[in-house]
């Protein structure tokens, strides 16, 4: 077996821990600079451990104690790594390239090259859209974002990435002070809060008059491997549901409440259309997506229960207003909610996060009941992190579809928790999963675009197949491995029976493993954020 180094390829923060592994022969390791090759850091291996993700006989590498800023890399055997920094903020490039392509997945307009540089392009999908159950009936619905790989918007992945950006401002604002260059940069806005707000406009263009909120804009069928500006399907915009309706509440309620120091016009807006979502979705909880309409492969995104959705609304809407009515509400279904839990199939946790750092919140029993699942949810964490060999929250049978978001998720976990009661183990834990997602993992390989000596090449995004450039644009997060290999490519190049993390291929015919998301991206910022 040849000797593998599996390590963070970004960087270490001086003051945390800082660990790695080797899968082969080896007995000892060294530390040396990335420059001169002069060594200044040793120690021997630890135990070997199995690991079940991998399949793997692996042996954890620590280097905690070296804390001088440099670059280096790190050897063992005749075997070096990717070279890496230990400095203060080695993620600070990594965070501002996530968060500027949400700018670069804009949909509805030009990207000039200097915002975009060798990634411009035209103007699309600026044609009014039908109504999918009467065309007659056409509707503006311009703007948002592209969802992931390919060119739908639908509310519920973008309230969900919204609320994973705006939680990470206003959290951590000190770490998104610096500008991306975007159209909007210098106007005394952020820039997190300028991309959020591309989003925010859309999500209110698919709100109908009476407060319901339409699900998704979409052609019919996924476009083939084309530029945004080359996709001339035509596009329908899909049913009300009360999942789409209440996360739309919900996120418009804590934007409102955000944007309320930078625009309040703006927030005055997002709170009227927060107030009327809410009526609506609260008078048909029934409403779901047709699963029957033209294009029902389109993944609904959790759209069948909208409870966590509605528990969420309730509780950003107590955080704007104060009223004792959505106190009143949370208290109904707060015992039926994950809230610890932040994708768009279970998103309680927003809702729990909202009244946790709430100074509107007076209700004991539902403070107490929400920091002790953050808390106990993080325990659970920190243990399954600590019986991996990689450190990662994630057991060797749960490498399923949006793996690298599940470990991401459960960093954001942490994070909380560490902030409702703070705790070394819970901050080291985090770390580790974003060690893993930027090299620290079976593969070898950072799943974030343009980061690392060997990151992944050829998400599934179509603007990235389809505009010439080899290179795809930095910044972007890939989904990672998927043991149930769920498209033909992986399942005709991956073995059946190979090892859950390793179920993974960076080629873009591989939309199970190797597709972007816009809810993956924002998790991915919020971690950032902390460790920034």
């Amino acid at each position: 077996m040849k000797t593998l180094i599996h390590l963070n390829q970004i960087g270490y923060l001086t003051n945390l821990p800082k660990t790695a592994v080797v899968a082969g022969k080896a007995s000892s390791f060294c530390i040396c600079e990335k420059n001169s090759g002069k060594p200044v850091f040793a120690g021997l291996l630890g135990d070997e451990v199995f690991d079940a993700a991998s399949g793997e006989t692996v042996f954890p590498v620590d280097f905690s104690s070296l804390a001088i800023k440099g670059e280096y890399y790190l050897k063992a055997g005749n075997k070096k790594s990717p070279s890496f920094k230990i400095c203060q903020n080695p993620f600070r490039e990594v965070k501002k390239a996530v968060l500027k392509s949400f700018f670069l997945n804009r949909c509805g307009m030009p990207l000039h090259s200097e915002f975009a540089g060798e990634y411009r392009r035209k103007k699309c999908h600026i044609e009014k859209a039908m109504l999918i159950s009467n065309p007659q009936i056409t509707l503006d619905v311009r703007g948002g974002w592209h969802d992931s790989g390919n060119y739908c918007r639908y509310v519920l992945s973008g309230a969900v990435a919204l609320a994973h950006m705006l939680y990470a401002y206003e959290l951590f604002p000190e770490s998104f002070k610096e500008e991306i260059k975007i159209p909007e940069s210098g106007n005394g806005i952020p820039d997190i809060l300028n991309e959020c707000r591309w989003e925010l406009e859309w999500l209110i263009k698919m709100q109908d008059k009476d407060g319901g909120v339409f699900y998704r804009a979409a052609a019919k069928e996924f476009p083939a491997n084309i530029m945004p500006h080359e996709d001339c399907d035509e596009i329908f915009v899909y049913e009300k549901t009360a999942s789409a309706t209440a996360a739309f509440c919900a996120v418009c309620a804590l934007a409102s409440r955000i944007f309320a120091a930078f625009d309040k016009a703006f927030a005055d807006e997002l709170k009227k259309c927060a107030e009327k979502a809410w009526l609506w979705a609260v008078q048909n909880k029934k409403a779901k997506s047709n699963l029957s309409w033209p294009a029902s492969n389109f993944y609904s995104y959790g759209d069948s229960n909208p409870a966590d959705k509605i528990f969420w609304a309730a509780a950003e809407m107590h955080a704007l207003t104060g009223s004792n009515l959505f106190e009143e509400a949370m208290l109904d279904d707060y015992e039926n909610v994950d809230t610890a839990s932040f994708s768009q199939s279970f998103s309680g946790g927003f809702g729990a996060l909202s009244f946790v750092f709430s100074p509107k919140a007076k209700n004991l029993l539902l403070l107490d009941a929400f920091k002790t699942a953050f808390i106990y949810k993080a325990d659970t964490i920190c243990a399954m992190s600590k019986n991996s060999a990689y450190k990662t929250a994630v057991s060797g049978n749960k490498y399923l579809k949006d793996s690298n978001f599940e470990i991401l998720s459960a960093a954001m976990v942490l994070i909380i928790a560490n902030k409702i009661s703070p705790n070394e183990d819970y901050v080291s834990a985090a770390i580790e999963q974003l060690n893993y997602i930027l090299g620290k993992n079976p593969m070898g390989i950072s799943y974030v675009t343009g980061f690392g000596e060997k990151c992944c090449q050829h998400p599934h995004h179509r603007p990235s197949t389809a505009d010439g450039i080899d290179a795809p644009p930095k910044g972007l997060i890939v989904c990672g491995p998927n043991m149930e290999r769920e498209d033909e490519y992986i399942r005709w190049l991956i073995p059946k029976g190979t090892p859950p993390a390793k179920c993974y291929v960076d080629k873009e015919y591989s939309y199970s493993t190797n597709e972007t998301s816009l809810y993956t991206s924002a998790c991915l910022l919020f971690v950032l954020g902390f460790f920034s």
